[in-house]
């Protein structure tokens, strides 16, 4: 038994002070876990705290949330109206564009009839004037045809008149020329005869006339009368009105 006493207890060969001493360590050791186990428990106690007092402040109270539903309602409620709004307002704007761009295709089309009228009247005032002018032109050679005939008459006459004449005053001549009777009278005849003999291709005062008046025909036919100018006055200025830029002729059009 005695025996069985000694091998029950591993530290019964041991001295009471080391017994103490080894107590004391046990203690000392056991304490320090304590304390680990404490602290850990503290972090943790902690940190649950933390956790529940964050998630009691990102969430609400039930009263706070269904205000918080209702104003998000209300907002989105707000902007749909006004989503609404803007666009009755693009659409207004929009009909407002479309009815401005049809005036202005009116417009353009009624300035388009205006300008293609305006350009055909011309036309019509030039193909007037032009008639006009061919009418003073024409007129014009007439009269200088005319006048030619006239003084070419004149100036055949005159040499057909000046040839007669000759021959009458030198017939006579010839006869006082053969009836002279004396050298005196026969000198006189005869000096009055080379007279006549030497104008006989010198022009009388009819054909001067008639020669000066066919010269001013041939320099007047290329001169235009003053109808004529006219006329290609208003031709140059319709065509110079015709080919302006358009805007000339929408103010023409608006005067």
């Amino acid at each position: 038994m005695a025996k069985s006493k000694s091998s029950s207890s591993p530290l019964s060969f041991m001295g009471s002070s080391a017994k103490k001493s080894l107590h004391s360590a046990s203690t000392i050791e056991a304490g320090k876990n304590n304390n680990n186990i404490a602290t850990t428990y503290k972090k943790e106690t902690r940190q649950d705290n933390d956790n529940r007092n964050t998630t009691k402040t990102s969430s609400p109270p039930p009263s706070e949330q269904r205000q918080q539903a209702v104003d998000q309602d209300q907002s989105f409620t707000e902007d749909y109206l006004d989503m609404n709004i803007d666009i009755d307002q693009l659409s207004e704007e929009l009909q407002l564009q479309e009815s401005v761009v049809t005036e202005k295709t009116e417009q353009v089309k009624k300035w388009k009839q205006i300008l293609a009228t305006q350009r055909d009247n011309i036309h019509k005032d030039v193909t007037k004037w032009q008639q006009t002018l061919a009418e003073a032109t024409k007129e014009h050679r007439d009269k200088y045809e005319e006048g030619v005939r006239k003084w070419q008459t004149v100036l055949a006459d005159g040499i057909v008149n000046r040839a007669d004449r000759y021959e009458k005053e030198m017939k006579a001549w010839q006869s006082l020329l053969d009836g002279a009777t004396s050298m005196k009278e026969f000198k006189a005849v005869r000096s009055e005869w080379h007279r006549l003999e030497a104008g006989r291709h010198a022009p009388t005062k009819e054909m001067r006339q008639a020669n000066e008046r066919l010269q001013q025909l041939e320099e007047d036919v290329n001169v235009p009368t003053k109808a004529m100018k006219e006329a290609q006055k208003m031709i140059d200025t319709l065509i110079q009105k015709r080919d302006a830029p358009t805007n000339t002729l929408v103010l023409t059009s608006k005067r």
